[in-house]
């Protein structure tokens, strides 16, 4: 009899012992029922496991066992873990820091696995890593199931293979103990372990593989794809030995690197020392770039590449190579090309064109040799041929004898011999030379140039010419230092600028290259719209203007303009000229300023300070005048005074046309010599048709028969008229907010109209009179009025409403339907439904005469008043003329 029944027969005497207690004791007391029995330290031997924990429960009423810190046996597994659960179908449930190892060397951690007892599996879904420590080999995923001898072992789900020096990624594996051979499933990736990665490691990724942990043979097939040392290759079957980095790779073999794709038959290496053949024929391209030839390999230990057999490059940018040979060592990084017997090696690409026999060429030190060819690098626009040519890429040095041809980033040379040599300081251009700019394309035109190189001294004797597409300069003994820029034409200068065919004329010269150019004597710049004459100029290329020192004389061609300024500067480009001290004269204007701007091309003058044109009308000052010619039109940025015959114009800004004596400005003051004086935010006009606008705050004054007239409006019109050779005021209108104040009588309408010389007065929209005398403020409105300032009589149109308010503050409203005050005789005839009102009382009547200074007022027709006092109260009706209720009302 086993531990077990023992603990099963005491647990059952317990039982019937509780039981006989609770039956037979107080009915009041129920005991528990034990359905736990835990016991330490045991050994359970059972349903054919071995198993030793610290601690056991039997769980009675599940028939299911835990044990705790156990280690089981179970077959040829032995497990272990901090829990197991021995369920009633006797599987084992182990869970936390499970380990498992079998008789075959297989060992295995997880965090929670199952074992199964009818079909021999022990599975789990938590993570399983597998390792066989012989084999150098771990084995991971996270679905597991395996036997408990662990023949063979399946994954899935993030699996990794691990070996010695890289790791397969893949969906699923599945190995077999027997073959010993791991086969692996699903978007398959090689990673490498080692940071250090040697040469002839592989990296990849595989949709079916297969590894032998005996061989160390990894096998892959169907279409694959691996990284060899940054080169991709493609195939669809590889074999790939880890241990002596062996590997053939066949089927729809690709290369991938650099950008191009590289097809081949295969590709293959005995071992990890041996050359990689690429077995042909090849061909390649980058789906720009395309080559061929017939077969090819690398060297990894020297660095060489060796292509051989008819090979053929093209571009679809018509880049080209034909050669017979090509090696390429990559440590010195030289190229070198043969062509067949009779043949030229032809190469081009984007930046440099070579054809020779034989070409060789050092990328790295940028020297090569070209026998009975040329070569052309594009990239620094340098181009040498001839019979034999040396080049120098970094230094630029090149040689050439026989039909010499040598182009550069600046100059094409060409003589029957070009010596560009560093080492003899000296490039000869002997007899007749053409030497071309290739920035400008500017041409010398001479003979027998000698160019020193250190100095950078270039001379040519006798006539020369130099051309580009601007400009045209001749003249005789050139010396031109080509590293300062700086030159000298001893005789005979002319430069025309084929732009405008302005021609820049002088005795000699001296220039310095994309600097200055200097006329010496007699210089002339004639141009289709003026001509500028003086002693000598310097011409500054860069800023493209003339600098002429001393007296200047000019002539406008298309229009009428000429004068005199000092040490101008003439800008070529824009056919600006700027001088000082300049007097001139434009039809009958005469113009002068402290400073000119001219612009020839445009046909406009700008004065800067102390600006002045005068004609027989008037003068115009200001410190800042542009004056357009062709529309004869003057613009005034700054502050001017214009006196124009007998107004002077004061404003900050504006316009002024010379031909029609049309204006506008900024904020203007207007003075008259008659006093007259105008004032607005801005004003508008014609002097000829003699109307000014004035806008915006207005304000004006004018003195008639000794008496001062005032008026202010947001906007004022006034018309002129010219007697006797002076221009008065003939009429203003006022527009909105406008206010006429003459004496102690002030109009206010949204529209004032004034005839000036008569001083009538028309007003709508809101009329207002104001009269003021010693006794206090009538103030009368009404839709409209009309009136004589001289007379003072004036005419209120329709809702009369006239308030008067005494020096006590008393205040006295009257309306009617019109009204005329006379004003001289301080009266307000008041007419149609005549309303008077006071603190005391109200008359009503058909019409009145209301005298503004004492107050009274004389009633008539259909008088009726209403008195307001607060001890009596009483109402009178007086047909005809109030008498002694008029007296009454006063009174009071």
């Amino acid at each position: 009899m086993n531990r077990k029944k023992l603990l099963y027969i005491a647990a059952i005497i317990v039982v019937l012992g509780l039981g006989y207690i609770n039956y037979f004791g107080d009915e009041k007391t129920v005991a528990p029922k034990a359905q736990v029995i835990e016991t330490t330290d045991v050994t359970y031997n059972s349903d054919g496991y071995e198993i030793e924990a610290l601690k056991q429960k039997d769980m009675l009423k599940s028939d299911e066992t835990t044990f705790e810190k156990a280690q089981a046996k179970v077959k040829n597994l032995f497990l272990s873990g901090d829990n197991i659960l021995l369920d009633k179908a006797k599987n084992l449930i182990l869970k936390n820091n499970i380990f498992g190892k079998s008789i075959n060397g297989w060992e295995f951690k997880t965090e929670a696995a199952k074992y199964i007892k009818e079909d021999d599996l022990i599975v789990s879904d938590s993570g399983v890593t597998a390792i066989n420590k012989e084999k150098g080999m771990e084995i991971s995923g996270k679905n597991f199931k395996s036997d408990s001898k662990m023949d063979f072992m399946n994954l899935q789900g993030d699996v990794s293979l691990k070996v010695k020096d890289y790791t397969l990624l893949a969906e699923k594996a599945e190995y077999n103990n027997k073959s010993k051979i791991v086969n692996i499933f699903g978007n398959i990736k090689l990673e490498s372990n080692n940071s250090k990665v040697a040469k002839g490691k592989l990296f990849g990724e595989f949709k079916k593989g297969r590894y032998n942990i005996e061989t160390k043979i990894l096998e892959a097939w169907e279409p694959f794809e691996i990284d060899y040392n940054g080169t991709k290759l493609y195939g669809e079957h590889l074999i790939y030995n880890e241990e002596t980095g062996a590997f053939k790779i066949t089927k729809n073999v690709h290369v991938v690197s650099n950008g191009y794709n590289i097809k081949m038959d295969s590709i293959t290496r005995e071992n990890e020392k041996a050359l990689i053949n690429i077995n042909g024929p090849v061909e390649g391209d980058n789906k720009v770039n395309f080559f061929k030839g017939n077969r090819g390999y690398y060297n990894e230990e020297i660095g060489l590449f060796e292509l051989v057999g008819d090979i053929k490059g093209h571009s679809n940018k018509g880049d080209k190579l034909l050669a017979e040979k090509l090696f390429y060592f990559k440590d010195n990084e030289t190229f070198k090309l043969y062509g067949k017997d009779g043949e030229d090696v032809y190469y081009k690409n984007a930046t440099k064109e070579i054809k020779a026999p034989e070409v060789i060429y050092n990328e790295k030190t940028g020297i090569g040799e070209v026998i009975k060819g040329y070569v052309f690098d594009e990239k620094d626009n340098q181009y040498a041929s001839g019979d034999l040519v040396t080049f120098n890429d970094n230094s630029k040095k090149y040689t050439v004898k026989g039909n010499g041809y040598f182009k550069d980033k600046d100059y094409i040379f060409k003589s029957d011999l070009i010596e560009y040599e560093k080492d003899k300081d000296l490039a000869l251009l002997p007899g007749k030379y053409t030497v071309t700019e290739r920035k400008s394309n500017g041409v010398f035109k001479g003979s027998n140039g000698i160019y020193i190189l250190s100095k950078g001294d270039f001379e040519s004797k006798g006539d020369f010419t130099y051309e580009n597409k601007e400009e045209k300069l001749s003249g005789e003994n050139l010396k031109y230092n080509i590293k300062s820029g700086y030159g000298t034409i001893e005789k005979n200068v002319v430069l025309l600028k084929k732009e405008d065919n302005t021609i820049v004329k002088g005795n000699s010269g001296e220039f310095k290259n994309n600097n200055y150019a200097k006329i010496i004597g007699n210089l002339e710049i004639l141009n289709s719209n003026a001509d500028i004459y003086g002693n000598s100029g310097t011409y500054f290329l860069n800023e493209n203007k003339v600098i002429i020192p001393g007296k200047i004389n000019f002539k406008g061609k298309e229009k009428d303009i000429s004068g005199t300024m000092e040490n101008g500067v003439y800008y070529v480009n824009s056919g600006k000229m700027i001088g000082k001290n300049f007097h001139g004269k434009n039809m009958n204007n005469i113009i002068k300023s402290d400073i000119i701007n001219y612009y020839v091309n445009k046909n406009e003058v700008v004065l800067e300070k102390n600006c002045v044109i005068k004609n027989l009308e008037g003068t115009l000052k200001s410190s800042l005048i542009n004056y357009e010619l062709d529309n004869n039109e003057v613009i005034l940025k700054n502050k001017f005074v214009m006196d124009y015959r007998d107004f002077k114009v004061t404003s900050s800004k504006g316009t002024i046309n010379m031909n029609s004596n049309s204006f506008t400005t900024g904020p203007v003051n207007i003075l008259s010599k008659l006093g007259d004086k105008f004032s607005a935010d801005s004003s508008k006009g014609n002097m000829k048709n003699m109307v000014i606008d004035l806008n915006g705050n207005t304000h004006g004054e004018f003195m008639d028969k000794g008496v001062l007239t005032k008026f202010k409006g947001d906007n004022t019109r006034v018309y002129l008229k010219d007697e006797n050779n002076t221009y008065v005021a003939q009429r203003i209108e006022v527009i909105k907010n406008g206010e006429i104040i003459r004496e102690d009588l002030d109009l206010k309408s949204d529209y004032l109209e004034m005839d000036v010389p008569r001083n009538l007065v028309f007003a709508k929209d809101n009329s207002v009179v104001v009269m003021k005398n010693e006794r206090g403020t009538t103030t009368i409105k009404s839709k409209s009025m009309n009136g004589d300032l001289n007379t003072e009589i004036i005419n209120l149109n329709i809702d009369v409403h006239i308030i008067n308010k005494n020096k006590e503050g008393e205040v006295t409203n009257l309306t009617s339907t019109k009204a005329t005050i006379k004003n001289k005789e301080n009266i307000v005839e008041l007419m149609g439904d005549v309303i008077a009102e006071n603190a005391k009382a109200t008359i009503s009547a058909d019409s009145a005469i209301y005298n503004t200074k004492t107050n009274k007022i004389k009633a008539k027709g259909n008088v009726f008043i209403d008195y307001k006092s607060k001890t009596s109260k009483s109402r009178s009706i007086i047909n005809g003329e109030s008498k002694d209720a008029y007296k009454n009302f006063m009174k009071q």
